[in-house]
């Protein structure tokens, strides 16, 4: 199941390189984050996340991306469960609107694909991703990023996930 996942991110990561050269005024960007998680529907369900991405800015307003995400120490109602984790890789189309020269809003929608691995077995799902975020640029190269991100049919019984998180971007 894990081969599943970094065969994922692999693919994703390798196809930065060729689009970036398909357009000659792309920057290619990569970034990580953490934050915490929660399960949708199921009151005092949330997990730690950590996670890292990477993109092609295609235009002002216009990105793919790819990224992983990572949910461990899970805890139910004050309860930790230690033998629970996910895998997920993200493909995102990201659209972003700047409101100054350095503070931009971003939107991004795309699919994921979840592994859930826990003591009495696993499971795999896939469905689509929605997120809302801002962005703000220390300098052209580095700036810093909070996004709420919301993964649909993340479990066997249809839930979601939803992340938020606070990170940073570097931009090549």
């Amino acid at each position: 199941m894990k081969s599943k996942t970094m065969a994922l991110a692999v693919l994703g990561v390798s196809l930065l390189p060729s689009l970036a050269s398909a357009q000659p005024l792309s920057t290619v960007y990569l970034g990580g984050g953490i934050g915490k998680s929660e399960l949708r529907d199921v009151s005092d369900v949330e997990a730690d996340v950590a996670k890292l991405y990477g993109g092609v800015q295609l235009s002002d307003n216009l990105a793919f991306e790819t990224e992983w995400i990572g949910m461990d120490d899970f805890d139910i109602d004050g309860f930790a469960l230690d033998d629970v984790e996910t895998d997920t890789v993200n493909l995102s189309v990201v659209f972003s609107h700047s409101l100054s020269e350095r503070f931009s809003l971003l939107a991004k929608g795309g699919v994921h694909y979840t592994e859930l691995d826990f003591s009495g077995g696993d499971s795999e799902n896939s469905g689509a991703s929605l997120g809302l975020g801002a962005s703000y640029d220390i300098n052209p190269a580095f700036g810093i990023r909070a996004e709420y991100q919301r993964l649909y049919n993340a479990t066997d019984f249809n839930e979601d996930f939803e992340l938020y998180s606070v990170g940073v971007r570097f931009r090549f």
